[in-house]
């Protein structure tokens, strides 16, 4: 590689008499050769050091390039909530609570997304482990780009779907949310958002795929800074909901280009553009289908209570439940990132570990992302009031702290199965892990649908305890035959 960056210097060198550039084409494209150069020389010595230490200790260059994967994958998946739990105050102050919490009715419309998705994010990521491991781009690719075609016939599907409901009175159900004209934007937008976001989980999966964790977070992160930094920037100069919506919109397109620009450079795709093959599309599907299964489920999940509490209780009421949501969220939210790497590590050596390995392996997963649920979680219950009033103010502390303490404790039920769910999917258990999500699913929208009117908020946020032991003795079950 070196040689080969030094020739081309030489070459350069050689030709410069015939060519004669001027002084500054010299000087730069010196530069370019020099920096091309120097470049190889860190990837060369980072290599040799990972190297000598694989030789050394495997045991320990495992647990080191493992733990790398996890700490990006997190920084990757908690970066966002963490701008936004920053970002809260601001637009509570900026919009009020009506248009705050009409905006988090389109973050829970966005959310159903998922079902637009159908599953092609896992997929991608299974698919593109599996080529990636044999060396095989042009596969790879191939998957990428069927998957993103599949995922906008879902978006459009999704998107008349819901314009669909809403012009033929489905607005009835949120008159607690605003009138007609309020709530025009947000059904308009949503599709938007569905699309952007269930678009980028393509390319996201790629890269987790080729275990580019640390290429994903750094994308992530600058792509989640300009959204952020461009929707406060809306709000506290308009104080318009709509315009925000807008904003919000266009920069999430703008992380879609990131990323696909990304993926096309790291994959060596000409074109990024959607296609269709029938083969492809079949493999995708037939796994994706489970994972369609189990976001139908998940989705319920956690849109139902939100979507209850709008209709119910109004936009006030789904502004504070909304403020808990986000911090007791991050309960789950960080081991199942930390996590995020086991999905495709069991997916490559599920067939290489035995059956005693494989049970260890899950054994200590399930153990670590467990105790980091937990050290989240006792801070946030033991201290919740001072928490939501230094965040938000007294007024959300005195009437929410007790909603957050529970909504805390019901994440960190589900954070237990976590190991267990990425282990799952890595075996090859999809159908079981769908079907498990699908049924707690069900149960939470049964509950909600009977909590709700009675206990109000508490009633929604009992329901996370429901679908945590629905899920666990579902995958220990599994697990344990």
């Amino acid at each position: 590689m070196l040689r080969r960056n030094l020739r081309g210097i030489h070459a350069f060198q050689l030709n410069a008499s015939t060519l004669k550039p001027t002084c500054e084409e010299l000087i730069i494209n010196l530069h370019s050769g020099l920096f091309v150069v120097t470049r190889d020389c860190l990837m060369y010595h980072k290599l040799a050091q990972s190297a000598r230490l694989a030789k050394r200790n495997p045991r320990l260059h495992n647990a080191v390039r493992l733990g790398s994967q996890g700490v990006w994958n997190s920084v990757e998946y908690i970066f966002f909530p963490l701008l936004m739990l920053a970002a809260t105050p601001v637009f509570l102050h900026s919009l009020g609570a009506r248009q705050y919490g009409q905006w988090m009715l389109l973050i829970t419309l966005g959310s159903l997304g998922g079902w637009a998705g159908m599953g092609m994010g896992a997929a991608t990521i299974r698919e593109v482990a599996a080529a990636h491991a044999q060396g095989n781009q042009h596969q790879a690719s191939e998957y990428i780009r069927v998957a993103s075609f599949i995922v906008l016939l879902g978006t459009v599907a999704i998107g008349l779907l819901l314009i669909a409901v809403f012009m033929l009175g489905g607005n009835s159900l949120f008159v607690q949310m605003g009138d007609r004209s309020e709530l025009i934007p947000i059904i308009v937008g949503a599709p938007f958002l569905i699309a952007s976001d269930q678009i980028d989980s393509v390319f996201s999966g790629a890269l987790r795929g080729a275990e580019r964790f640390g290429l994903a977070a750094r994308i992530e992160m600058l792509s989640k800074m300009i959204i952020i930094g461009g929707c406060l920037a809306a709000a506290v100069t308009s104080h318009r909901l709509d315009l925000l919506i807008a904003v919000s919109v266009a920069l999430n397109f703008v992380r879609v280009a990131i990323k696909s620009s990304a993926v096309a450079f790291l994959f060596g795709i000409n074109s990024i553009f959607p296609t269709w093959h029938a083969k492809v599309a079949a493999s995708l599907i037939s796994f994706g289908k489970w994972s369609f299964i189990q976001l139908i489920g998940s989705a319920i999940f956690s849109s139902v209570d939100r979507l209850m509490v709008g209709s119910v209780l109004g936009a006030d009421a789904l502004a504070n439940y909304s403020i808990c949501l986000q911090l007791a969220q991050q309960v789950q939210s960080i081991p199942a990132a930390f996590g995020g790497f086991l999905f495709p590590y069991f997916t490559k050596r599920s067939m290489a570990l035995d059956d005693r390995n494989q049970s260890r392996l899950m054994l200590a997963s399930t153990g670590a992302l467990s105790l980091l649920a937990i050290v989240i979680a006792l801070p946030i219950v033991i201290g919740a009031h001072p928490i939501l009033g230094i965040w938000v103010g007294s007024t959300v502390a005195d009437d929410s702290s007790t909603l957050l303490r529970l909504l805390a404790l019901g994440y960190c039920t589900l954070a237990l199965p976590t190991a267990a769910h990425y282990f799952l999917y890595g075996i090859g258990q999809a159908k079981w892990v769908a079907l498990s999500n699908l049924a707690a699913g069900i149960l939470s929208l049964l509950l909600n649908l009977m909590l709700v009117p009675w206990f109000g908020v508490l009633g929604a946020a009992a329901t996370r305890f429901a679908y945590g032991a629905v899920i666990m003795l579902s995958f220990s079950w599994k697990l344990l035959r």
